[in-house]
C-alpha cells in the first residue's frame, strides 16, 4: 500500500511540474511581440526564406521590418545580386528553403552569374559520399523571373555518378558530356 502511495504522489509531482513548465513557456512566448523578440528567443526559428521569417513555438510569424520587398529593390533593367535571386528563388519555390533548413541529407545552393541573371542548382548530397544524388536547375533573369531548367538524378549503377557541380550543365541540369 505504501509503494503505491509513493508511485501515485510521484506521478501527481511530475504531471504538476509538466503544467508548470509548459504554462511558463506559453507565458515567455506569449511575451514575444516582434521579429526581434523571437530572433531573440530559445524558441524562435528562423525561416530562411526572403524576407526573413520567425517562427514562435505557437505558431505566431513575424517578418522582419528591415527587409525591403523584393519589387521595390532596384529597377527591372539592373543586375540583380545574388541575395535578391534567392529571396525570388525561395519565394517561388519554397520548399527548398525548408530543404537547405532541415537535416539530412545534404542540400546545398550553388550560384552562377551569367548576363541574363543568375542559375541557381538545388542539390542533394551524400553525407560522408562525395556524390551528387539530385539536382534541380533554375533561372533566375534580372527581370525577377524565376523558373526550373531541369532536374538530374542518379537512378542507378549504370548511370553516371555526379561528384562536382562543374560537371553539371547549369542550363539543361544535365551531366555534360554524358
Amino acid at each position: 500500500m505504501k509503494l503505491t502511495t509513493i508511485i501515485f504522489v510521484a506521478l501527481v509531482l511530475v504531471c504538476l511540474g509538466i503544467i508548470t513548465w509548459r504554462l511558463q513557456e506559453n507565458r515567455n512566448t506569449n511575451k514575444i511581440n516582434s521579429y526581434e523578440e523571437c530572433v531573440k528567443a530559445s524558441n524562435g526559428q528562423v525561416n530562411l526564406m526572403y524576407p526573413p521569417q520567425c517562427t514562435t513555438k505557437d505558431g505566431r510569424t513575424f517578418i522582419d521590418p528591415s527587409a525591403k520587398p523584393l519589387n521595390s529593390v532596384g529597377n527591372l533593367d539592373e543586375k540583380i545580386s545574388k541575395d535578391i535571386a534567392q529571396g525570388l528563388l525561395f519565394a517561388d519555390f519554397p520548399e527548398i528553403s525548408k530543404g537547405l533548413a532541415g537535416g539530412p541529407p545534404a542540400h546545398m545552393l550553388y550560384y552562377f552569374e551569367n548576363n541574363e541573371g543568375w542559375q541557381v542548382v538545388y542539390t542533394t548530397e551524400g553525407s560522408g559520399v562525395d556524390q551528387i544524388f539530385e539536382a534541380s536547375c533554375f533561372k533566375v533573369t534580372h527581370q525577377r523571373v524565376v523558373y526550373q531548367t531541369g532536374n538530374y538524378k542518379y537512378e542507378n549503377l549504370s548511370s553516371y555518378i555526379l561528384k562536382d557541380i562543374d560537371n553539371l550543365d547549369t542550363e539543361t541540369c544535365r551531366v555534360k558530356g554524358w
